[in-house]
């Protein structure tokens, strides 16, 4: 309530997450490169968005939170692109004191790796949770808020139609390349 979230990412998660900050009283901000993603959105809550192929450095998108946030960053910076840099820009976006959130990078290995300051963490006092897998009350809490709020975001926008088990390659295929923000597989 009342505190400003920063979501590197507007995907599947990236929406979602949007959707519940704003349902608890945050102020949202979105960061995200592609345009019809930033101008989706915008229908999940969002604020304010920071287009990446309009600030192009980590600087940029940093001023343009701190003049959002009115302080020196974000309450809160969830990284859910899955970009390993993401991460590492996330520690310059949140506050002194703020919270950062890491979903979106899971795979390991040297080209999932970037570099960070641990000092920054240090300095500035940053709590840093990743989380990986949901437990069974998340699930069910999340659930709950889509059955209170499924006709209040489009959530049936998604994906551009349901997938059966058949074409389970083309909705990964269409996920991965971005063409949708969550393809839908449905048993038919």
């Amino acid at each position: 309530m009342g505190e400003t979230v920063a979501i590197q990412g507007a995907g599947g998660l990236g929406l979602h997450a949007s959707a519940v900050a704003k349902e608890k009283g945050a102020r949202v901000i979105v960061i995200e490169g592609a345009a019809e993603r930033l101008e989706f959105a915008k229908s999940f809550g969002a604020d304010h968005l920071i287009d990446l192929k309009k600030f192009t450095k980590v600087d940029e998108r940093l001023e343009q939170v701190k003049k959002i946030s009115g302080s020196d960053g974000a309450d809160v910076v969830l990284e859910v692109s899955g970009v390993p840099s993401a991460f590492a820009e996330a520690l310059q976006l949140v506050r002194t004191g703020g919270r950062v959130i890491g979903i979106g990078n899971i795979l390991t290995g040297p080209e999932f790796e970037t570099s960070i300051a641990p000092g920054v963490i240090t300095r500035k006092g940053i709590t840093v949770k990743g989380i990986v897998r949901y437990a069974p009350y998340y699930l069910h809490r999340s659930l709950k808020f889509l059955e209170k709020n499924h006709r209040k975001y489009p959530y049936e926008k998604f994906s551009d139609r349901e997938y059966s088990l058949g074409e389970a390659k083309e909705a990964l295929e269409r996920s991965e390349s971005r063409s949708v923000a969550r393809a839908i597989i449905a048993p038919r």
